[in-house]
């Protein structure tokens, strides 16, 4: 014997399955109604219009935040790009100014150069001038010896002395012009000595050409100074090392001398400096006199 619930009769089982199935269908009828109306009903319409709206919102806030971030970062860029450029216009400003403070720095050092060259300049021209001062009336002073000396008709020791010099001047003259292919000591004319010196001599044959009687004593005296400069400037040319040798070096006898034991050219070339230090210490001893 099975013990439970009295089953229901098939007629009320069947009856309650069709009373379910049409409540079901009832339901899902009414769920397709309320979809139209909600659509079109403002009323109904009005909620979803709102949530669509702050959707919408929702939206347009996000975009708005990025739209500031972007002008954000491209006014920071800009920014950034004129700092840079004022940076690289103020670096250049100050190259430029420290290029000019260089190059006044530079003139300077170089006026301050050029004004202490100007100074010794000046100092040395001052020396020059009061040297050549000095050196001038020297000159003069030889000169009135020069003059005494002539008037007294006592520049060489004697007449044989005079005809020596005057032999010599002509020699010279002959040797210049007729240069011997080979040259030795004996043919060279070598100057005479006198006791007045070689410069004095030749000053005097210089200022002989001159007219003293009818010349003033000023006149004189600047004929007399003016023979001594040309007497000096013949005798260092003549005499001068270098030039002797430029202008006879290569006709120099290269024969043993028989006295010295040596080249005619090294005792010929040994007595021109001689020459040339003892002209020298002739014009040094006229312009120190007095």
């Amino acid at each position: 014997q099975v013990y439970g619930p009295e089953p229901k009769p098939e007629r009320e089982i069947k009856e309650t399955e069709a009373s379910t199935r049409i409540q079901h269908a009832s339901n899902a009828h009414k769920i397709k109604l309320e979809r139209p109306l909600r659509e079109y009903n403002p009323l109904a319409r009005g909620s979803v219009e709102e949530s669509d709206d702050d959707a919408c919102s929702s939206n347009s806030s996000g975009y708005d935040e990025e739209d500031n971030r972007v002008k954000e970062n491209i006014s920071r860029m800009l920014q950034q790009e004129a700092n840079h450029r004022e940076a690289l216009r103020q670096q250049r400003v100050l190259k430029e100014y420290r290029r000019q403070r260089d190059e006044r720095a530079i003139l300077d050092a170089e006026m301050v150069a050029l004004k202490a060259e100007l100074a010794r300049e000046q100092a040395w021209t001052r020396v020059d001038d009061d040297e050549e001062t000095t050196r001038a009336h020297r000159a003069e002073q030889a000169a009135a010896s020069l003059l005494s000396t002539m008037d007294q008709e006592d520049i060489h020791e004697s007449a044989e002395a005079a005809e020596q010099f005057a032999a010599y001047s002509a020699a010279w003259a002959n040797f210049s012009t007729n240069t011997p292919t080979s040259i030795t000591v004996e043919n060279v004319p070598w100057p005479p000595i006198s006791k007045n010196g070689f410069l004095v001599s030749m000053a005097a044959d210089e200022l002989q050409t001159v007219e003293r009687n009818n010349a003033s004593d000023d006149q004189r005296q600047h004929n007399a100074y003016r023979a001594y400069k040309t007497a000096f400037r013949k005798a260092s040319l003549r005499w001068h090392p270098d030039k002797f040798e430029a202008k006879f070096g290569a006709r120099l006898s290269e024969d043993i001398h028989p006295k010295e034991g040596i080249s005619h050219r090294e005792v010929i070339l040994s007595e021109v400096q001689k020459m040339s230090q003892r002209i020298n210490e002739e014009w040094e001893s006229i312009m120190g006199s007095g």
